[in-house]
């Protein structure tokens, strides 16, 4: 989210993360780079942003992700239930194009990360640092 050191993704309603994150919204992402061998592990708690949502904020936000998406994407979100046998019609994958001036569809959330920390391992210096919300630094070697 703009302005904000949240991070933000997009799913499915029906998806299984969903009813997972209801019942643990604590989660931790890792992102491993080979290049530079770092790895960075955030962890934090998940806010779900359906259409019913009840604050504004956070349904702009919604509603700025789903523009921000191709219209590809966006038909995803008007696919059958995920998860599911596919089956054989392959015409249920290909709906009318969903673009950006229609509504975000019910389906679409998005999810935002609130960090409450950050772990910064460099591979290749053999050094770690933990980044904690108001700026709390941590280096270990």
């Amino acid at each position: 989210i703009e302005d904000t050191a949240k991070l933000s993704f997009v799913t499915d309603r029906r998806s299984k993360k969903i009813s997972e994150l209801r019942a643990n919204p604590w989660v931790e992402l890792c992102w491993y780079f080979p290049q530079t061998r770092e790895q960075y592990r955030i962890s934090g708690k998940m806010t779900v942003v359906k259409v019913d949502d009840q604050d504004s904020h956070l349904l702009q936000a919604r509603e700025t992700a789903w523009k921000r998406m191709s219209d590809g994407a966006r038909s995803q979100f008007a696919w059958p239930h995920p998860g599911l046998e596919r089956g054989s019609d392959d015409s249920l994958f290909s709906p009318d194009p969903v673009t950006q001036e229609s509504a975000p569809l019910e389906d679409f959330c998005l999810l935002v990360l609130d960090p409450a920390e950050v772990d910064h391992l460099n591979l290749k210096s053999n050094e770690r640092y933990l980044y904690k919300p108001g700026g709390a630094e941590n280096r270990e070697e």
